[in-house]
Formats: C-alpha cells, sequence, structure tokens
C-alpha cells in the first residue's frame, strides 16, 4: 500500500516536523508499506511556487 503522511505543522519547527516524519516512515515501511515523498524544500526560483508545489503532489 503507498501511504501518503499527513501531520500538523502549525507551532513546530521543521527540525521537530522531519523528526516525527522519520519516525513515522520507519513505522509504515516496517509494515511493508511505501510512504510516497510529499515533503519539499523549496521551488526553484524560476516557476510559479504554487503551481510548482501542487503538481508535486
Amino acid at each position: 500500500m503507498k501511504v501518503m503522511i499527513s501531520q500538523p505543522m502549525r507551532n513546530r519547527s521543521n527540525k521537530e516536523i522531519l523528526k516525527e516524519r522519520e519516525e513515522l516512515v520507519k513505522r509504515v515501511e516496517e509494515e511493508g508499506d511505501i510512504v510516497l515523498d510529499t515533503v519539499f524544500d523549496e521551488a526553484p526560483k524560476n516557476v510559479d511556487e504554487v503551481v510548482w508545489f501542487y503538481q508535486r503532489v
């Protein structure tokens, strides 16, 4: 099964979010499932950021 992780981000640092995500990915993969990579750091400078992030999902 392919899994997309959705997690709260408000009032949390990127470090906290990524640490929690690592733990979740490990648990999901231990069950034999695949985690979809839906974490994107930043869009290229020469594109519409909203459209770029939207097409990545």
